[in-house]
């Protein structure tokens, strides 16, 4: 991520004011957590992780059938989740799906359409 001028800083999701503590004001642009987190289930306070205002947030949803919810509700700007466990198991297909509001649907689309990023049907099995 250093190669793209990124800085990542990396935090212990179970620890709420490790959120607030790694923003650094004018420089972070985004806030992620996978919850419940893979493999070892813990949860992650989404709602206070949410609270990082004028941020994007984004929850990454691998076991969502764990924990069935509406993330957006709780004030997360994006959530991801993973389709390739639910339709293909681990390693035999790579796809995801976003949640977001409309504005940013539509700049993704738009990306997506320039780059190529799709679900190609022969790349699943």
């Amino acid at each position: 991520m250093q190669r793209l001028g990124i800085d990542v800083t990396f935090v212990d999701g179970r620890n709420a004011q490790e959120f607030a503590a790694a923003v650094r004001p004018g420089k972070t642009m985004l806030v992620m957590a996978e919850s419940p987190s893979n493999p070892h289930l813990d949860l992650v306070d989404l709602i206070c992780s949410a609270q990082s205002k004028g941020r994007s947030r984004l929850s990454t949803r691998h076991l969502q059938h764990l924990c069935p919810n509406d993330l957006t509700i709780m004030g997360l700007s994006i959530v991801l989740h993973s389709a390739t466990k639910g339709i293909a198991g681990h390693n035999d297909a790579t796809l995801g799906v976003i949640a977001a509001d409309l504005d940013l649907i539509n700049d993704l689309w738009a990306y997506a359409v320039l780059h190529g990023a799709n679900c190609f049907r022969h790349s699943t099995r």
